[in-house]
């Protein structure tokens, strides 16, 4: 994994005017925030059945805290499918098997982004 595919730094100090302490502050914070694995982080997501994430406002909430975290500091891929999720729980859809199996698609890969974003943070 090529660090610079996960986060692009480049783009998030130019979103902050290129002040790298707060970027430097902003992926300090994304990490005690997230440091548990994702199932632990984004519980209200991962606790419950699928089918019953599109009414869940929780699990909306943390979604659209991911995606604002997860673009502060460049971790586009990661941001924008938060923000992808978190726009398809607040439409309030009534489960159906299509959008079940969409919604599980999309949770196993922000499962690979999140790992993928911590292990460039880290590294």
């Amino acid at each position: 994994m090529d660090k610079s595919t996960v986060l692009n730094a480049s783009l998030a100090l130019e979103r902050l005017g290129g002040d790298t302490e707060i970027y430097d502050s902003l992926r300090k914070t994304f990490l005690e925030v997230y440091a548990n694995d994702i199932e632990k982080s984004l519980k209200p997501v991962f606790s419950l059945p699928v089918s019953e994430l599109f009414s869940d406002a929780e699990a909306a909430h943390v979604t659209h805290q991911l995606k604002g975290a997860a673009l502060s500091i460049g971790a586009e891929k990661l941001g924008n499918l938060a923000s992808e999720i978190n726009n398809l729980l607040r439409e309030q859809h009534t489960s159906t098997e299509q959008l079940i199996e969409q919604l599980t698609a999309m949770l196993n890969d922000l499962r690979k982004y999140y790992a993928q974003t911590r292990a460039a943070l880290q590294a």
